[in-house]
């Protein structure tokens, strides 16, 4: 319900702007390597939930660029994004603390089996952007946040309904004719609220943590100043 109320209001945002021929209409598509792996404490059993990140991932979808009398405007989109993880039980505290035993018979008692969660967002940007349109190829500079709404993820249950990034993004932008421009971005992203439900499982030799989602992109864009 909270993302259809974000689209909703984007909606009517678009149609206020476009009244004043103010907005660019846009497509976006960005390839993602996503980091953030780890453990999570999701049975009070010595077994943990494996958080790897080893999935192609992406994002595509509209963007609306609101233009203002400078070079500063305000950005933001409806974007599907695949954000699959792949997961599996595992006994690290077995291996931690009884490895050095017997290492060979757990082994061969526990065989993880590796499952594929597809996990799908709606994102919403809302960024804050500097670029000179008057130029015919323009650097860009954006700084924002991006609003994911969980769509889907395979009744995985440690999803959370929503997280926000912060973001950052440097590229080009090439005039093309008086409405269509083409751009080239690259983006980083960092996880500002927790990711799933369960607490992480960590130890004192061990930093990583699922919910410290990284996301470098390449984002492919075109966008159209309507008149």
């Amino acid at each position: 319900m909270r993302y259809v109320i974000f689209a909703l209001l984007l909606l009517a945002s678009l149609e206020a702007f476009s009244q004043d021929k103010n907005i660019r209409l846009g497509f976006q598509f960005s390839g993602e390597n996503i980091s953030g792996d780890g453990f999570l404490a999701t049975r009070e059993s010595a077994l943990n939930t494996n958080i790897a990140r080893d999935e192609f991932n992406f994002s595509t979808g509209l963007t609306a660029n609101f233009l203002t009398n400078s070079s500063f405007s305000f950005q933001t989109g409806l974007l599907y994004s695949k954000k699959d993880i792949t997961t599996y039980e595992y006994c690290v505290s077995c291996f931690a603390y009884y490895g050095q035993v017997n290492q060979r018979a757990l082994f061969l008692s526990y065989v993880p089996i590796p499952k594929e969660i597809n996990q799908r967002f709606l994102s919403i940007p809302f960024l804050v952007r500097f670029e000179d349109r008057g130029a015919k190829l323009a650097p860009i500079f954006e700084a924002g946040i991006y609003n994911n709404f969980l769509l889907s993820d395979n009744d995985f249950e440690e999803t959370k309904s929503a997280f926000m990034e912060a973001a950052a993004g440097l590229g080009l932008s090439y005039r093309l004719n008086k409405q269509m421009r083409v751009e080239f971005k690259y983006s980083y992203r960092q996880s500002i609220t927790s990711i799933f439900e369960s607490p992480v499982q960590s130890w004192s030799n061990d930093d990583s943590d699922p919910n410290k989602l990284k996301t470098q992109s390449f984002q492919l864009g075109f966008n159209y100043l309507l008149k």
